[in-house]
């Protein structure tokens, strides 16, 4: 029910999470903790993934970037999984293409902790007609843009003291605890601002919706972005960074395309096809 997902950690603590298990009990164990759409990959016709062996395609590496290219196996009848990620000190990027036979509604979904800000395209339009199984019945205040264009938002995970205790424990919530000043790590460090910046490029006919669901701790829900289109041959590209300067040009109308992707001192130019090529720039760490 989750092949390809991810869990992004970056400054000192994971940011795109995984949702964790609830208490075995509770009815959002069943209803939410093993639904596709509670994790950060692709979900198809609002149905929850089945059972499936993934593939790693491709592994390549550079000076300090590694690509990696994987197919998520038979997770829906008659259609084709891809994912693509290329990490680098500066940004993470995710290139997905779902191809099949017959036409398919494609959702893309990221959940990142902290508060969510849609810089671009405006969401403003309530949304209250999604379909209320697999998990989908848990995604709230969501707000909907058919605008089109890039999508820019960005997550910021303010400062805060991690909890002494955890109230679920089945469910962790997993984020490293740095040193505090005299070098010994604990529950009361302080913890600096985060920032995820999320970058998807203009692209033909999609549909962004932005809301939160449930996370580790059911008191705080976590905010999520999810990006919709409709075919059978369909591509999603987006740039997740801790720069909030980043730039991403170009666009995601094809399988194929190129990107070129920009900060104060790098910059790259990215290749997207079967696999991920890179050439530039990447020498600053964050």
């Amino acid at each position: 029910y989750d092949k390809l997902s991810f869990v992004l950690y970056s400054q000192g603590r994971v940011m795109g999470i995984d949702p964790g298990t609830q208490l075995y009990g509770l009815p959002l164990h069943q209803q939410w903790d093993s639904m596709t759409i509670a994790h950060n990959t692709i979900s198809v016709d609002a149905q929850r993934q089945s059972a499936g062996t993934g593939k790693l395609i491709d592994w390549h590496t550079g000076a300090n970037w590694v690509a990696v290219t994987l197919d998520g196996g038979p997770v829906y009848k008659d259609v084709s999984l891809r994912r693509s990620i290329l990490l680098t000190p500066n940004y993470c990027l995710i290139a997905d293409r779902v191809h099949s036979s017959t036409s398919h509604t494609v959702d893309w979904i990221y959940h990142n902790v902290g508060a969510l800000t849609i810089e671009r395209p405006q969401t403003s339009e309530r949304l209250a007609d999604l379909p209320s199984q697999n998990g989908y019945g848990h995604l709230s205040d969501v707000k909907r843009s058919s605008a089109g264009g890039e999508l820019r938002a960005r997550f910021v995970d303010a400062p805060n003291r991690q909890p002494e205790d955890d109230s679920n424990p089945n469910s962790p919530a997993v984020t490293t605890r740095p040193a505090d000043a005299a070098g010994i790590e604990g529950p009361n460090t302080v913890l600096d601002p985060a920032v995820i910046e999320l970058v998807m490029p203009a692209s033909d006919h999609p549909e962004f919706m932005a809301g939160v669901a449930p996370g580790h701790d059911l008191k705080n829900p976590v905010p999520f972005v999810l990006a919709r289109k409709l075919g059978d041959d369909v591509s999603f590209t987006a740039v997740l960074s801790p720069m909030s300067t980043i730039e991403v040009s170009g666009r995601d109308d094809y399988s194929d395309h190129e990107l070129d992707i920009a900060g104060p001192d790098f910059s790259d130019h990215v290749s997207i096809g079967p696999t991920l090529s890179l050439s530039g720039d990447t020498s600053s760490e964050r």
